[in-house]
């Protein structure tokens, strides 16, 4: 059902691209961190993504959105085991990918500031855990226009609902830049 699903909008979606309008791809980073221990030295953490958006007009607009994202969880071992070790980590890789409508707010300045709200699809990223999972998620953002076709974007998206047994911060902030068309 969920692949079925992801065809049928991925299907709605060309046909909306290859239309006269503006066009905008986008590489970002998103979810980005830092982290260092005695034991592991430093870490940086997150992931990389690219996004396609359509805007049918000034205020609206569609994006889909493929990252890939390193995930790390713990798992603790409550019966003591002495061939298992107490505690295991593991990491694995996730390709979330999102659909999102946005809504821009028009203003004269090079400040172009939106919401949206959309479905975020995931596969498990461990393959001991059968934890695919499709989500509802709201995001904002700006785009900061540098030149009439080249911004920086900013931006962050709120799961909404708390998955915390699920790997990840319900909250992903992402930083990167886009190109119009």
């Amino acid at each position: 059902m969920r692949k079925a699903l992801l065809v049928v909008c991925v299907l709605f979606a060309i046909p909306l691209f290859a239309q006269q309008s503006e066009i905008q791809v986008s590489v970002f980073a998103t979810d980005p961190g830092y982290a260092q221990s005695q034991s592991t030295g430093s870490n940086f953490t997150g992931g990389i993504g690219a996004a396609l958006e359509y805007r049918w007009n000034q205020r609206w607009a569609l994006e889909l959105q493929v990252s890939r994202e390193e995930r790390d969880r713990t798992l603790v071992r409550i019966d003591p085991d002495p061939v298992v070790p107490p505690v295991q980590r593991l990491q694995g890789t996730a390709y979330p990918i999102d659909l999102l409508l946005h809504y821009r707010f028009e203003n004269a300045s090079r400040w172009k500031p939106f919401l949206g709200a959309g479905v975020r699809y995931e596969r498990s990223a461990f393959r001991q855990f059968d934890e695919n999972r499709t989500l509802f998620e709201v995001d904002g953002g700006v785009h900061f226009m540098i030149t009439p076709a080249l911004s920086l974007r900013l931006d962050a998206k709120q799961l909404l609902a708390d998955d915390n047994g699920h790997f990840d911060s319900s909250i992903r902030p992402s930083i990167g830049f886009g190109w119009k068309f």
